[in-house]
């Protein structure tokens, strides 16, 4: 990886981090009309979330580059037929 390459991606990763997104506004929502306490519980709910969808694509993208992409392409149409 470039040194540019690298720069421009921790420059969006801290553009995405500093920018107030739905989620920020969501707590701004709840922790004004239930409480702090309400807000930081889904704070630390939103968060589980966004970790366990990280770790799902993680494991998509080890699984597809060891096991091969056409099983993945496979499960792909599978879950679109289903949906």
């Amino acid at each position: 990886m470039t040194f540019g390459l690298l720069l421009a991606a921790a420059l969006a990763g801290g553009a995405y981090t500093l920018a107030p997104g739905p989620a920020f506004l969501a707590f701004l929502g709840i922790g004004a009309g239930r409480g702090p306490r309400m807000g930081a519980l889904f704070l630390a709910g939103h968060f589980v979330g966004d970790v366990v969808w990280a770790a799902l694509a993680l494991a998509a993208i080890i699984g597809a580059q060891t096991i091969g992409f056409a099983i993945f392409d496979g499960l792909g149409l599978a879950c679109l037929a289903v949906f």
